[in-house]
């Protein structure tokens, strides 16, 4: 069987780190995984039910793990998934994707006991959200009319914005911060994609680099501006990297491997 696991940190902020790992259990199934936490303690991610179908999820410190569904009216079980929960801000507000009624993906957001509200596209049929800050914006990834997915952000009350690309087509957004900074990986026109930051009084978005290859994505950004993803270096390998404003992107190397990645960046960071 494998159940989701979070980590916590125990002791004082300037001791070496020690960890506690929490089963957070299932659906009734025998899988889960964790995809997202806020300061609260409360993690989001899919979990498997009895049938076994993958459901999204939400887990409140020492309470049951919560089923959040899907949209009103069902949806299809594709691959034996209906949804997934990938991000929850302080307020308990959950974003992600679930299929409806006629097999098409939609991103979502989930307030609470309220039904789960469908976002939209940018044209076409398909959507995915992946982050959500304290204000209540999202981001993530949506298609056009034209069969391209392009980076969204939307705010309470509006339509869903197209972020654009660097010079090329497509991009996606995965995540933004409680200053409304918005990062991810979008096409360069060159034949590979780049990590970006788009800030909020910025029309184009920023081309965060690599780390001596071509590629890279930023997966996570924290209310200081500290980016972490993965790029490649100049022999090909994928490594985790921290980006701070005004520095160089850093390679934060690995553990023995050739391979890293970053997802996660905290408030404060205390390096």
């Amino acid at each position: 069987m494998a159940f989701t696991t979070v980590l916590a940190l125990a002791g004082p902020l300037n001791a070496a780190p020690r960890y506690r790992y929490h089963d957070l259990g299932t659906l009734g199934g025998d899988n889960s995984e964790a995809l997202g936490i806020n300061r609260k303690g409360q993690v989001v991610g899919i979990a498997e039910d009895d049938f076994p179908v993958e459901w999204p999820f939400l887990k409140d410190p020492d309470q049951a793990m919560q089923n959040l569904g899907g949209f009103p009216g069902g949806g299809w079980v594709i691959g034996g998934t209906l949804g997934r929960a990938f991000g929850v801000n302080n307020a308990g507000q959950v974003v992600g994707w679930a299929y409806d009624a006629n097999g098409f993906p939609w991103a979502f957001l989930k307030k609470g006991n309220q039904d789960m509200e469908n976002l939209g596209a940018l044209g076409g049929n398909a959507s995915y959200a992946r982050g959500i800050n304290d204000a209540g914006q999202v981001v993530g990834d949506a298609i056009d009319a034209n069969g391209i997915f392009w980076a969204f952000q939307m705010n309470t009350g509006q339509a869903m914005q197209n972020l654009g690309s660097l010079k090329g087509e497509g991009s996606v957004a995965y995540a933004i911060n409680n200053n409304g900074q918005v990062v991810g990986s979008a096409d360069t026109g060159e034949g590979f994609d780049r990590a970006f930051l788009k800030n909020p009084n910025q029309k184009m978005m920023e081309d965060l680099g690599a780390l001596g290859g071509t590629w890279s994505k930023a997966y996570a950004i924290n209310d200081r501006g500290w980016i972490v993803g993965e790029a490649n270096d100049a022999d090909g390998r994928p490594r985790a990297f921290l980006k701070r404003p005004g520095h160089d992107m850093e390679n934060l190397g690995g553990l023995g491997g050739t391979l890293s990645v970053a997802k996660a960046s905290t408030t404060p960071a205390r390096w």
